[in-house]
C-alpha cells in the first residue's frame, strides 16, 4: 500500500471514529424552527429531532407534562402569519419566526416562549429534552425577557432547568434582562429528561412576559472513546513512515 493510500485510509478511520464518538449537540431554537417550517409541523414530539417536545404544566418542579395537541397549533399566532407554533387559550406559547426578516423584535429562526398567569390553567411553559442515550450532557440555556416595561405586576419571568422533576437552576429574568445558566453538566439515563420551564414573575401576572429562549445540549464523549481516537493518530503516522521507507 502506498504512503498516500495509507494516509487516506487512516484519515477515513479517524474521521469515522470522530463521527461515532464525538460530541453531539442539539439546539432548541434551530431544531424547533426546522420542524415548524416542514411538513411535520403538527408533530409533537418534534418529528425532525425527536429529542424535543413541547407542553405545559401547573408547577415548575415536576416530572409531568401535558403536550400541546394538534388543535393547539397555529400558523398565525396572534393573527401574525410570520409567527407560528403552539398556543393555549391561557396564552402559553412556544413559537418561532418563520419569515426571512425581523418581526416584532424576533429574528428569523428565534424561539419565543410565553407563560400563563398564576391564576390561569396552565401556568408554566415547558420545552423538554429527552436523552436518546445514557451519558453525560452539558447544558447551556438563555432567556431574554423581551419587554422593558416595568410597573405593578410587570416583574419579568421565572426561569428554571428541571432534571427528571428536580430543579437544578432557578432565576428571575427581569424586564429587558437576559439570564444564562452557564454550562451545567448532568448525567442522564436513556429516557431521562431536562425541562426548560418559564413562568410568570412573583406577582403571577403574565402581561408582557414574552421571552426569547434558546438552549444547547451536548452529549459529552466517553473518555474511552477519546482515548481510542487519540490512539489511532500515532499508529497512522507510524504506518505512513514505514511505507515511506
Amino acid at each position: 500500500m502506498t504512503s498516500r493510500n495509507i494516509f487516506a485510509t487512516c484519515a477515513t478511520i479517524v474521521g469515522t471514529l470522530s463521527t461515532l464518538h464525538g460530541a453531539i449537540t442539539w439546539n432548541a431554537a434551530a431544531d424547533f424552527h426546522n420542524n415548524e417550517t416542514s411538513a411535520t409541523e403538527l408533530s409533537n414530539p418534534n418529528a425532525q429531532v425527536p429529542v424535543w417536545s413541547y407542553g405545559y404544566r401547573e408547577s415548575f418542579a415536576s416530572a409531568t407534562i401535558t403536550l400541546f395537541g394538534t388543535g393547539q397549533h397555529s400558523n398565525a399566532i396572534n393573527t401574525n402569519v410570520k409567527f407560528q407554533g403552539w398556543v393555549t387559550g391561557a396564552s402559553v406559547i412556544v413559537g418561532t419566526n418563520v419569515s426571512a426578516g425581523l418581526d416584532n423584535g424576533l429574528n428569523p429562526g428565534q424561539m419565543l416562549v410565553h407563560p400563563g398567569s398564576l391564576a390561569s390553567n396552565p401556568t408554566y411553559n415547558v420545552v423538554r429534552f429527552t436523552a436518546p442515550t445514557a451519558g453525560s450532557y452539558n447544558i447551556a440555556a438563555s432567556w431574554f425577557a423581551v419587554s422593558t416595561t416595568t410597573g405593578t405586576g410587570l416583574d419579568g419571568v421565572d426561569t428554571h432547568v428541571v432534571v427528571n422533576g428536580a430543579s437544578i437552576y432557578d432565576a428571575l429574568a427581569a424586564p429587558g434582562a437576559t439570564k444564562t445558566t452557564g454550562t451545567l453538566n448532568v448525567n442522564l439515563s436513556a429516557g431521562g429528561f431536562v425541562d426548560f420551564v418559564v413562568g410568570p414573575g412573583a406577582s403571577g401576572n403574565n402581561t408582557n412576559d414574552s421571552t426569547i429562549f434558546d438552549a444547547n445540549i451536548t452529549l459529552v464523549p466517553e473518555p474511552s472513546s477519546t482515548l481510542l481516537l487519540l490512539g489511532a493518530l500515532p499508529l497512522c503516522f507510524v504506518r505512513r513512515r514505514k511505507a515511506a521507507n
